[in-house]
């Protein structure tokens, strides 16, 4: 038996999922896009345009109702003309025609709104988009070092027992930071000391850091509309038969 770095969603599939849709367009936000979705992830929701339609979609554990009843009222202000046809709509969002746009995004901003909440109860780590390190320096120089983080950026589609699911895959990384915790930027200086790190680890090493900092960060709960992801591991057991993996197909 072996195991792959796979985080399989044991709570709800992303079928029927409620979200709330307006005809609406990015070219009519009166601020900048950057800075209304920004807003909405702070208000706990995920916004998105697709195809001519702002979707909206609550990513906080309050109840659904509030949550459309307090979007629904307020979002005419971000618009310099009214959006039309505001409604709810349950989607699949694990579709051809929603992953990209409506799914990935989503996810990602869930799990955020989430782990945010976690790290900020853990002195010992801190989080940069979905990247989440330990503030225990593994080398350090004169003004900067390395330190070790987990990426759950990575979102994919699986297929298990016929149903379509989701799944994270976790990547071990290092990267240079100052003492403050700011990513150091000269792409010279950082050359030089990641690779002077990582070049000694072996496997185990790498799969002991792994280890370190998931049981720190999971389990995940996130929220994302009328349906609850949950993650409770990292290690997915798979069979190698005839050097092929049987592993359920990853769409």
């Amino acid at each position: 038996m072996k195991f792959i770095n796979l985080m399989v969603n044991e709570g709800s599939t992303l079928d029927n999922v409620t979200v709330i849709k307006a005809q609406a367009t990015m070219q009519n936000l009166t601020k900048p896009y950057r800075d209304f979705t920004r807003e909405m992830f702070l208000r706990g929701f995920s916004a998105s345009f697709h195809e001519k339609f702002l979707y909206i979609i609550p990513i906080d554990k309050a109840p659904l109702n509030t949550k459309i009843y307090e979007i629904r009222e307020e979002l005419r202000q971000y618009f310099y003309k009214d959006p039309r046809d505001v409604g709810v709509e349950n989607i699949n969002l694990t579709a051809d025609d929603y992953w990209y746009p409506l799914g990935v995004r989503s996810i990602r901003h869930a799990l955020r709104y989430s782990i945010e909440r976690k790290v900020a109860n853990d002195p010992k780590l801190f989080l940069r988009k979905l990247q989440i390190y330990s503030k225990e320096f593994e080398i350090a120089y004169e003004t900067c070092g390395v330190l070790t983080g987990v990426s759950l950026e990575k979102v994919i589609r699986v297929k298990i027992e016929g149903e379509t699911n989701i799944a994270l895959v976790p990547t071990l990384r290092f990267d240079c930071f100052a003492g403050n915790y700011e990513r150091v930027k000269d792409p010279t200086l950082r050359s030089r000391i990641i690779p002077r790190f990582t070049s000694r680890l072996g496997p185990a090493e790498y799969i002991r850091r792994m280890e370190e900092l998931m049981k720190r960060i999971l389990p995940i709960e996130a929220y994302i509309s009328n349906k609850m992801l949950y993650f409770s591991g990292w290690k997915y057991l798979v069979r190698i038969e005839k050097e092929f993996i049987s592993l359920d197909r990853w769409l």
